[in-house]
């Protein structure tokens, strides 16, 4: 015998699993909620088209959630967050796009339809991304230089701590899932630069949230 979730609700079939927790609140000033469910440390907010999830922080968090989600009729899952830029033409506050994603071992994808009609909508917008491989890490304080270069010749573009695990258990689960998110932080030439109050990154997110409210 295993755990099973018991659905509270059926809930329209599309939702954003958002990171971090003002990133929830932007998105909830766009979207008019009907209601409201409490989540492992998280909170969902359903409206009549999607639902908003979050915050979630790491890979165990980001696989409960896809756990619930699926248990409430969620078919396709949009994952924001925010990453750390491992390429040099990569800046703060743009956007990547995971079209895959791995943890060192194994390679997990996003659904290709999701990450195409994302991408349309980025270029109406005239919104600069990036799509590749993004390394998701369970601790990025962890994380030595030698490894992050390492990372960075085999041409991976992000660091995140969700993406991972979110395609894993998505492509598992027969859930369509994408990854896109937002460059806050890089690593280049042996130094970190920080992004979180750059102008920069605040216009690109909220550019975003507006751009992928109206997708969705």
């Amino acid at each position: 015998m295993h755990l099973k979730i018991v659905p509270k609700v059926k809930l329209p079939p599309k939702a954003i699993i958002i990171a971090h927790p003002l990133d929830v609140s932007l998105f909830l000033k766009r979207v008019k909620i009907k209601s409201k469910y409490n989540l492992p440390l998280s909170k969902l907010y359903s409206s009549e088209r999607l639902s908003l999830v979050g915050p979630c922080l790491g890979g165990p968090q980001v696989m409960l959630i896809v756990e619930y989600l699926r248990a409430f009729g969620i078919k396709e899952i949009l994952f924001f967050g925010w990453c750390s830029g491992l390429q040099p033409k990569i800046k703060i506050g743009d956007i990547v796009l995971a079209g895959a994603a791995t943890k060192g071992r194994g390679i997990f994808r996003s659904d290709r339809a999701s990450i195409s009609m994302i991408i349309s909508t980025l270029e109406k917008g005239n919104l600069t991304y990036h799509i590749g491989t993004v390394y998701s890490t369970d601790n990025p304080y962890a994380e030595k230089e030698a490894k992050l270069e390492k990372l960075k010749e085999r041409g991976i573009l992000a660091m995140d701590m969700e993406s991972a695990d979110l395609l894993k258990i998505s492509n598992l689960k027969g859930i369509f899932a994408s990854v896109l998110l937002l460059v806050s932080d890089r690593f280049i030439d042996g130094n970190w630069e920080v992004g979180f109050k750059d102008a920069n990154f605040k216009a690109s997110k909220k550019a975003t949230i507006d751009t992928l409210v109206n997708l969705l």
